[in-house]
């Protein structure tokens, strides 16, 4: 796993994934809300699972990559030193941006970030502390880099968690699983919520701003550099 990541232009981090994350099952509703979720997403047109098509098309994985960071930029995915946690299989992880990186390329064929074919991407990323929720996928004609701000208030991640919440509540859904993640969904919202309450009781003027800023420029594999490095 440490070399695969590496490819894509991550560095796996030992440990350092915070106690409260955003539930892994909450990533896979990001692609069913909408407008009133305030989701976002940035697509690039493309068939990349087309054989020969990417040769054809050389310029689609760097654009891909400038869309993914532009977005992780604006909605402030990475931390003060550029880390962030990444979905890997059903547990997080926490990694860094490297100077070279090329997720939609090199990390999509790993089958970390995607589907073992370069230019189809295939994954899910968060804050450090779960205030916004990423995900990379592939469709038809395009490829799409797509963000659900502040998830825990996202109405159609709220219904269906909440859905849950009650079956189980009730007695209706007793599989592990599903009991599990109630108790994730619960611990999270808990520690959003406390988070959001410590902020309002800030003295004005104490609050630290960090930019991550600058675009990507084109690294060895057609991906960037990492911002602010």
């Amino acid at each position: 796993m440490v070399k695969r990541l590496r490819r894509a232009g991550l560095q796996l981090l030992p440990g350092g994934v915070p106690a409260v994350t955003t539930p892994p099952s909450v990533m896979s509703l990001l692609t069913t809300c909408g407008n009133e979720d305030r989701r976002r997403d940035a697509a690039v047109d493309g068939e990349a699972w087309a054989d020969g098509w990417l040769e054809e098309n050389p310029d689609f994985v760097p654009r891909a990559n400038a869309v993914w960071h532009a977005l992780a930029v604006e909605h402030q995915l990475f931390g003060p030193e550029g880390d962030f946690l990444l979905l890997v299989g059903r547990h997080w992880r926490r990694v860094h941006l490297l100077d070279e990186w090329d997720l939609i390329g090199a990390g999509s064929a790993s089958r970390l970030l995607g589907s073992a074919t370069a230019g189809c991407p295939e994954f899910a990323m968060t804050s450090l502390d779960g205030r916004v929720a990423l995900r990379g996928t592939t469709y038809q004609s395009c490829i799409s880099s797509l963000v659900v701000p502040v998830p825990w208030l996202a109405p159609t991640v709220r219904a269906y968690m909440g859905r849950l919440g009650d079956r189980v509540a009730r007695g209706l859904d007793t599989d592990p699983e599903n009991v599990a993640t109630v108790r994730a969904w619960e611990r999270y919202v808990r520690h959003q919520r406390a988070m959001e309450d410590a902020y309002v009781a800030r003295p004005a003027g104490s609050v630290a701003c960090v930019t991550v800023a600058g675009a990507p420029h084109p690294g060895a594999h057609g991906g960037g550099r990492a911002a602010g490095r």
